[in-house]
């Protein structure tokens, strides 16, 4: 625990995943026991792709490569269609609803130019 650095772990991290990966890390004591947890949190639009091109420091990461956590303990290697097939999906739904917020934006920007140019001219 005296040479734990949690810098040091974000920038390894982020040298292994493209776009970078979006974790946590938290230390904390339980039972006079320390522990350190990396908590990874699910990708915001595109899903994070393992970039491992050297392959001497973690050679049991593949280069582009898809890994996810299931329902025990465990991160593995996406290798079936149907878990191939979910990601694209909840990737395509994550971008539509960006989309739809970008447009309610900009939907909201032109009615308050609108009322704006209204306002205009009053003064006029």
């Amino acid at each position: 625990m005296e040479t734990f650095d949690q810098d040091n772990i974000f920038q390894q991290v982020r040298n292994y995943g493209s776009p970078e990966p979006r974790f946590q890390v938290l230390n904390f004591e339980y039972d006079k026991m320390n522990f350190i947890v990396v908590a990874v949190q699910e990708f915001l639009l595109t899903p994070v792709i393992c970039y491992n091109a050297a392959k001497r420091v973690l050679p049991n990461l593949d280069h582009t490569a898809l890994y996810i956590r299931t329902d025990k303990p465990e991160t593995k290697k996406v290798t079936e269609v149907d878990e191939m097939h979910e990601i694209i999906q909840i990737a395509v739904d994550k971008q539509l609803a960006e989309f739809s917020r970008r447009q309610q934006i900009l939907s909201g920007t032109e009615r308050d130019k609108d009322k704006f140019d209204k306002e205009l001219q009053d003064v006029k």
